[in-house]
């Protein structure tokens, strides 16, 4: 809309600058979907911030350049020395993030409101709706100013520290490009509105005010229904995106608690399987009384059924009376720290691996605890299905810290806050994650938002945490908002064809009108007023234009004059009126009695004048004979019969249109004399001349 103001309007010299911020702020927003649903890098980041940032000084410029024209005065272009300095230093000490706020404060701020003071000037300079939608425009920008301008992303100095885009969604809970979205539809729909006033008032039709009124309701309404139903669209594909994504996640973590108990349901068996046995009831109450060797073998064998890595059996005081398995040394622990529940899933910090203990009672036949069976098994398939993950994954303790992952520089990390109480080191850095999630939920991740899964491993408050990044609902997103994109160019695009075509309509029709004016004035010019025949004028050219015809293809032209006998006689019995009905009626049958090409001409008073184009005196003749006959058989009103004489010529080499004229009016003179009411040709008229009849 502004490039077309530009080019058809001079009341604001400076639109075209106005529509290149639209245009480049547009496609900077645009790079940030992209950014969102594809990928983004620091070079993308730091593109669309000096993008951005060109933008903003297109947006300032039209203020400074526009309001000395209007009275005011601005900075000159050395204004934009000092900014430039301060977004080099931002960017120096703060990187692409400090340079976005600074732009935001120094362009964009600034630049919106120095626009939304051109078009209050403007709006002061006007009247009826020009003045109130400039009002608009003057408010939005006000308000899109402090929107991009003063709510700017969060960076390592004050004031973003307080006031920037996360505390206002918080706040509010509305993300400010929301925000600058809805304020960027009013400008451009002001601004559009703008532009139809200054073209009704450049075109000056009512028909097409009336249509432009028309347009603007019909657009408010399919605008506002392509939003909407955009809106529920980009919902749509992405809540089912995010159903598709946690089904997902669950499919994921049920493929490895699958994995788990697998690996685990053997060491439950064969444990339950060892405490039942005589011997090792024996020899967990009296290890002394006991067969030792025989319980050893037993314990053997059913670690190797159950495909533990070791296996032990504790006494009531949780110590070690018999083991078996990859740490059966000398200097072994005599003890085994146990909980009083049957499973257990830790991190062995030797092996740098998971394992799963499982642990079974041993009772005498009265029910009383004399010892325990414990089985340990490595799950070395869980950690390889892990690793194989292609997405972020952490293992958790019960304390929150990170004890297996595939991101690098999260283990030993707290996943989230508060860190739970155990023995495990509390360590120095941050949490991973903002908050801590039951079952699943969101999170943000290096500025990224994530579907995040838990999900309970054992019984001692072990976790598996599944993340699941959320470009690809984004993406889905995406989708919908491209779909509305187009719906809404291509509404556009029918209304601009259809604004053109009415335009040009309404032009159209009065050029058509200004030509049928001329056409009218030129008849009006060239056609005698009482009689509707040509005048004198038409007459001399028609006249000239044939005879030229006649002279240089040597072609016949035939000439008549037709004069009322005794006109003066009706005028002064009947009035002027009558006489003046009488050569109406005449000049109807003498048009009524040529051919389409001959010109019929009042050549004054009761006098007319035929130009029969390739016709001979012979024709002419015969054609006057046929005149003077019909005018003498018509009854006019009041008066009766009339009569006319006629005078018939055609051209010879040698003549002029004067000297056709001549002996044609000679022989209307020889006519009158014989008697009247009958046709004369000059080609039997004596060849002296004669003066023009009266």
């Amino acid at each position: 809309m502004c490039f077309t103001i530009a080019r058809g309007a001079q009341r604001i010299s400076a639109w075209g600058l106005l529509g290149a911020f639209a245009l480049l702020h547009g496609a900077c927003e645009w790079m940030d979907l992209i950014a969102l649903s594809i990928s983004d890098t620091p070079a993308f980041t730091l593109l669309r911030t000096v993008l951005m940032t060109a933008s903003f000084g297109l947006l300032m410029e039209f203020g400074r350049g526009d309001l000395p024209k209007l009275g005011q005065k601005t900075p000159g272009r050395w204004i934009y020395a000092p900014v430039l300095l301060v977004l080099i230093v931002a960017f120096l000490t703060g990187g692409t993030m400090a340079l976005n706020a600074a732009a935001r404060y120094t362009l964009g701020l600034p630049g919106a409101l120095l626009s939304a003071w051109v078009f209050s000037k403007h709006a002061a300079r006007n009247t009826g709706p020009l003045k109130i939608w400039a009002l608009v425009v003057a408010a939005a920008f006000v308000l899109y100013g402090l929107c991009a301008g003063a709510i700017v992303p969060a960076a390592a100095f004050w004031p973003t520290t307080i006031v920037n885009q996360t505390r206002f969604a918080q706040l509010s809970g509305v993300p400010i490009q929301l925000v600058r979205g809805l304020l960027a539809t009013l400008l451009a729909f002001s601004i559009w509105t703008i532009s139809g006033r200054l073209l009704a008032q450049e075109i000056a039709s009512e028909r097409y005010s009336a249509y432009l009124r028309r347009q603007f309701l019909w657009t408010v309404t399919a605008i506002t229904l392509i939003f909407t139903g955009g809106w529920e669209l980009t919902q749509r594909l992405g809540e089912a995106h995010e159903r598709t994504v946690a089904l997902e996640a669950q499919n994921s973590l049920a493929l490895l608690t699958s994995q788990i108990n697998a690996s685990t349901a053997p060491l439950e068996l064969m444990s339950r399987a060892l405490a039942r046995l005589p011997s090792v009831v024996a020899f967990a109450d009296n290890p002394r009384a006991g067969d030792a060797a025989e319980v050893r073998a037993a314990l053997r064998l059913h670690v190797v059924g159950s495909k533990a890595t070791e296996g032990y059996i504790l006494n009531s005081a949780d110590r070690i009376v018999a083991r078996f398995g990859s740490r059966e040394q000398k200097n072994a622990p005599q003890t085994l720290r146990t909980t009083a529940i049957h499973e257990r899933f830790d991190f062995d910090d030797l092996d740098a691996s998971h394992a799963y203990h499982f642990r079974t009672p041993i009772r005498e036949p009265d029910g009383r605890i004399v010892g325990h069976v414990v089985l340990k098994s490595r799950l070395d398939a869980l950690d390889q299905a892990l690793h194989a993950l292609p997405r972020p994954y952490f293992v958790i303790d019960p304390q929150n810290v990170v004890r297996s992952t595939n991101r690098s520089g999260a283990l030993d990390r707290v996943l989230w806050g508060p860190q739970g109480a155990g023995t495990a080191p509390a360590p120095t850095s941050s949490p991973i994650l903002p908050r801590s999630i039951a079952g699943s939920g969101w999170a943000m991740l290096d500025g990224q938002r994530n579907y995040v899964r838990r999900q309970p491993i054992g019984r001692e408050g072990w976790s598996l945490v599944v993340l699941i990044p959320t470009t690809s609902i984004v993406a889905s997103r995406a989708l919908g908002i491209i779909i509305t994109l187009l719906l809404t160019v291509m509404w556009l695009i029918y209304l601009l064809g259809r604004e053109h075509a009415e335009r040009d309509a309404v032009l159209m029709d009065r050029r058509l009108q200004l030509q049928n004016l001329a056409r009218d004035l030129g008849r009006k010019a060239s056609t005698d007023t009482l009689t509707g025949l040509s005048n004198r004028l038409k007459l001399n050219e028609t006249l000239a234009a044939e005879f030229q015809r006649a002279h240089r293809y040597e072609t016949s032209l035939g000439l008549m004059i037709c004069d009322v006998d005794h006109f003066k006689q009706v005028n002064d019995t009947y009035g002027h009126a009558v006489g003046d009905s009488v050569l109406a009626h005449i000049s109807q049958l003498l048009r009524d009695g040529v051919r389409n090409t001959d010109l019929a001409a009042r050549w004054g008073g009761e006098e007319f004048v035929i130009v029969c184009p390739h016709a001979s005196e012979q024709t002419a003749f015969h054609v006057a004979e046929k005149l003077r006959a019909s005018i003498e058989a018509t009854r006019f009103e009041t008066v009766g019969q009339v009569r006319c004489s006629f005078g018939v010529a055609a051209f010879r080499p040698g003549d002029t249109p004067d000297s056709l004229m001549a002996r044609a009016d000679a022989a209307l003179y020889s006519a009158k004399q014989a008697g009247r009411n009958r046709v004369a040709r000059a080609s039997l008229l004596p060849e002296p001349s004669v003066a023009l009849a009266g």
